[in-house]
């Protein structure tokens, strides 16, 4: 995987090629087939194929329809693409199945955040996640203060400036570099 990232970044003076990188795509199918699609699916990515990516993730989800990374990866995808309808119905699908999934109910929560859409669901996603103690932020589970200051932002979407105040001030609290509550709060004011 390092390989791809550095055939697809280097000229081709110093070794670069983007053969080269589908090579190493090939080689890591032959290994782990999902693991082939999310390499296939970032070369499409730097390529800026935007068809390609998105079936190659697709394809990734339907070889392992109960992991959240590649909804999370091609849900990110399509919010880039300003097909916010169609992340958040991958996300539904995936709720479906995984209704307790934290790092799917607040990466719906984020996009709902940044779009203004979908606003009271992902309130109530990020007040459950809260108040559940039971599971440990790291890799795909999100930290609690980035949970807190994009509860910040739901409520000042809904105009609950005080509340909205109060979440942002908690997440810097939690982690003072916050630069999501940092902006909420600037934009309160």
């Amino acid at each position: 995987d390092g390989l791809i990232g550095y055939y697809l970044q280097a000229p081709a003076v110093m070794g670069g090629s983007p053969e080269k990188a589908r090579e190493q795509a090939r080689a890591i199918a032959a290994l782990d087939v999902v693991q082939g699609y999310m390499a296939t699916a970032r070369i499409h990515w730097h390529d800026k194929d935007t068809v390609a990516t998105e079936r190659a993730w697709r394809s990734a989800i339907a070889a392992i329809p109960d992991s959240v990374m590649p909804v999370i990866n091609l849900a990110l995808r399509l919010q880039g693409w300003n097909r916010n309808a169609d992340a958040f119905a991958l996300f539904d699908g995936f709720l479906t199945r995984h209704p307790t999934s934290v790092p799917a109910r607040f990466q719906y929560a984020r996009l709902a955040a940044i779009s203004g859409t979908n606003i009271p669901r992902s309130e109530r996603y990020l007040r459950d996640l809260l108040a559940d103690n039971t599971w440990v932020s790291s890799g795909w589970f999100p930290a609690r203060a980035a949970i807190h200051a994009r509860l910040g932002d739901l409520l000042r979407h809904q105009g609950k400036k005080d509340e909205a105040r109060a979440s942002y001030n908690t997440a810097l609290s939690l982690d003072s570099n916050s630069q999501i509550a940092k902006d909420g709060l600037r934009a309160l004011n």
